[in-house]
């Protein structure tokens, strides 16, 4: 990771400790009521502003900010969005002007992403044929914006599911598919200003029964390049900085559908891999049960995620060196 690092105010309100790579952990305040569990951080820009999301009693999806020097996450407040998050939103990423994207659930239970920009929201659906759901992930500071939409396909022995497929946007509003060769799905997680993109791929490896395998793929000059952690059954990249330093998340125990298209933190330890790809940083938030690096990685090296306590609880956590 970079050695030139934000100094968080906030480590005055929260739990630091140094993991074993001397990575500094820092525990994140839960956001206040009506949020109750799954804290996740998912965001952070240049200037240390953290977006993230938490779960209220009915189990829907709260969108929160944490403003760099701010004690106590705050909820955006979506009454002024021409649309309605009737089951909730979820905050995915920042930029160093302050925009936010992620996505909000209508009545039937579709996503939708949206933009938060100057304190307008912009409703914002991928515009190929048959899809669903759209979930915006990452935002550059030219605007660009990586995510994916999902269309749903019937999987023999498994049923309708939906598969997910990546996208880039641009600032004008144009459209273009990010699609891993031969991969049965693909999920576009984070963009830096350079352009590049990282995420995820899944693979069939046995259609009877169905099995996968899920691979890290970073997308730079038009050129996709798959990558692993060392030691895992399967890889999520979610976030590249502007050194070229890849974030993200990997599990060593069964690879599931349901883990990955779910957006579970189970079996979960997270990672950095170094820009010429010859080291692998653990991030493993200490005494967790899981780590999941969500996406967030900004050029001052500090990256975002969730940990997993021992009572099984969620929290938003800030990494750095």
């Amino acid at each position: 990771m970079a050695k030139s690092m934000v100094l968080f105010s906030l480590l005055i309100a929260s739990v630091a400790a140094s993991g074993p790579t001397g990575v500094t952990y820092v525990a994140l305040p839960d956001a206040p009521q009506p949020c109750l569990v799954e804290n996740r951080a998912n965001g952070i820009n240049p200037s240390g502003d953290i977006v993230g999301r938490c779960k209220d009693g009915a189990g829907n999806p709260r969108s929160w900010v944490l403003p760099n020097g701010s004690s106590t996450p705050a909820l955006i407040d979506f009454t002024s969005a021409p649309f309605t998050p009737t089951l909730g939103s979820t905050t995915r990423a920042i930029n160093a002007r302050g925009d936010i994207v992620g996505r909000y659930f209508d009545s039937s239970g579709h996503s939708h992403g949206y933009l938060l920009s100057g304190g307008s929201f912009t409703g914002i659906d991928a515009p190929f044929a048959g899809t669903t759901d759209t979930d915006i992930r990452g935002i550059n500071n030219a605007g660009t914006m990586v995510g994916h939409y999902d269309v749903p396909a019937n999987i023999p022995g498994v049923g309708t599911l939906p598969i997910p497929n990546g996208f880039l946007r641009d600032a004008a509003g144009n459209f273009a598919p990010i699609t891993f060769p031969n991969a049965a799905a693909t999920l576009a997680r984070g963009i830096n200003d350079s352009g590049d993109v990282v995420g995820f791929y899944i693979v069939v490896t046995s259609a009877s029964p169905l099995a996968i395998a899920v691979h890290a793929f970073v997308l730079s000059k038009g050129i996709y390049t798959s990558f692993d952690a060392p030691g895992a059954t399967g890889t999520g990249a979610t976030g590249i900085n502007e050194q070229g330093e890849i974030a993200g998340s990997y599990t060593t125990g069964p690879v599931t559908l349901n883990t990955f298209l779910g957006d579970t933190i189970v079996n979960s330890r997270g990672y950095v891999r170094s820009a010429d790809a010859s080291s692998f940083t653990p991030i493993d938030f200490p005494n967790a049960l899981d780590t999941d690096c969500r996406g967030g990685f900004n050029p001052r090296g500090a990256l975002v995620g969730a940990y997993v306590d021992s009572s099984g609880n969620q929290h938003g956590f800030v990494a750095h060196e």
